[in-house]
């Protein structure tokens, strides 16, 4: 959560308002400390004030600031009941007088024309020298112009490329995908997530075949089968039939010479196409 703080300056007098550009006001009521407190009309303009929301009268006299007595330095506080994370403060004078800050978030140097650093995180850059308050995704050092290194990426370039992408530790140096797809067995933006069941190969674009002993499962890189093959086939992949002559598991065992067309069977159960040569019987034709 962030928040932006306007400090405002009337002589010796210290304003401190808070406003919020599209961040959270995380001071909002928040308790709130002023070392010397002014007056306005017998008013008090108390540290409460800083921290009520109110902020479109900035003059000295507008009782929507705080503002402390006397003296070149002013201190006030506030807690925000924790540790937090500030994104942007900019500080103001009294309306009317000179800026402290650049008014508009964006801009840096001398008259607040120079435009800050195109890798910014929101664009805000410290007002003086233009160095980023932080840098998007993809990008570090103080003006944000240095790529992550290969293998890294993101926020402050601390994440590690997937070693699983195509190029183990090649990716995206903003979002981490990975560049080319994913190394066989992975699939996701990261290669993150292994192939589901049934799927093999790069990208996991690879069906397992049907024809695995355990029906439709693979090795999740290779596509070879595990369990070996359905009666009727061979291969790693189990993709290709038993030849003329071979049957069952792995094609492993021979069709009978006592079929009635020898060697020629049934490429799953082994039984003869045809009728047996003269004296066999039997659907294999083992019987004499």
């Amino acid at each position: 959560m962030t928040g932006m703080v306007l400090l405002v300056c009337c002589g010796w007098t210290v304003l401190l308002c808070l406003s919020v550009q599209a961040y959270e006001n995380i001071a909002l009521h928040k308790p709130a400390w002023q070392s010397s407190t002014g007056l306005s009309g017998g008013i008090r303009l108390g540290a409460e004030r800083a921290v009520d929301g109110l902020y479109k009268d900035l003059d000295g006299n507008g009782e929507e600031c705080a503002v402390s007595h006397g003296g070149q330095t002013a201190e006030w506080r506030v807690d925000l009941g924790g540790a937090r994370n500030i994104h942007h403060i900019v500080i103001h004078f009294e309306t009317g007088k000179e800026v402290w800050d650049c008014p508009s978030p964006g801009y840096y140097g001398k008259n607040c024309s120079k435009e800050c650093p195109q890798n910014c995180q929101d664009g805000y850059c410290y007002s003086v020298e233009g160095t980023c308050l932080d840098c998007k995704p993809g990008y570090i050092g103080p003006r944000c112009n240095q790529e992550c290194p290969d293998g890294f990426y993101g926020k402050n370039c601390v994440k590690n490329c997937s070693l699983t992408c195509v190029v183990p530790g090649r990716c995206d140096r903003v979002t981490g995908r990975c560049l080319g797809g994913c190394q066989a067995g992975w699939t996701g933006d990261t290669c993150e997530k292994e192939c589901l069941d049934r799927q093999y190969g790069y990208d996991c674009a690879g069906n397992c075949s049907l024809t695995c002993g355990d029906s439709g499962k693979c090795d999740k890189i290779t596509g070879h089968c595990k369990g070996g093959c359905r009666t009727g086939w061979t291969g790693d992949m189990c993709d290709k039939e038993c030849s003329a002559g071979v049957f069952g598991k792995d094609c492993a065992e021979n069709c009978s010479m006592t079929c009635g067309d020898p060697g020629v069977c049934d490429k799953v159960t082994g039984h003869c196409n045809r009728s047996c040569l003269a004296g066999w019987e039997g659907d294999m034709c083992q019987n004499a």
